[in-house]
């Protein structure tokens, strides 16, 4: 019985430990909606928390694809939309901090979306 119940504590405290790891708490971080102004005009995007992002301008859907974060690299993988490159990957350092969030260009070979990410800071919305 002793045995049994030092087991259950243990498996207790793993899944409590991977929930709290740096990993699963940025992932976390990245639901929501964020915004910014890119030329001229109001464009957001918003992120399910697990892997699906939509990029809009105003109300038009310009971007939607795939993210994966590992540590404070992300990864994103359009799928389609206006001036989705689809199934390109564009591979950034990310970060959030008081409520903007900012890019960092690893790797991209989409011009648009590098300039877009990385111009300025993306803001939180309520």
């Amino acid at each position: 019985m002793i045995r049994l119940s030092l087991s259950v504590f243990a498996l207790i405290a793993l899944v409590t430990l991977f929930a709290s790891s740096p990993a699963a708490q940025e992932a976390k971080g990245l639901k929501g909606t964020f915004s910014t102004m890119l030329m001229d005009e109001k464009w957001t995007i918003a992120f399910d928390g697990d892997k699906k992002f939509i990029v809009k301008k105003k109300d038009e859907l310009m971007v939607e694809g795939t993210y994966k974060v590992t540590k404070d690299e992300i990864e994103f993988t359009d799928k389609k939309g206006l001036i989705a490159a689809p199934e390109t990957v564009g591979t950034y350092r990310w970060k959030l901090e008081n409520k903007k969030l900012t890019f960092t260009k690893i790797k991209d070979e989409v011009e648009g979306r590098e300039k877009g990410l990385t111009s300025s800071p993306w803001t939180a919305e309520k």
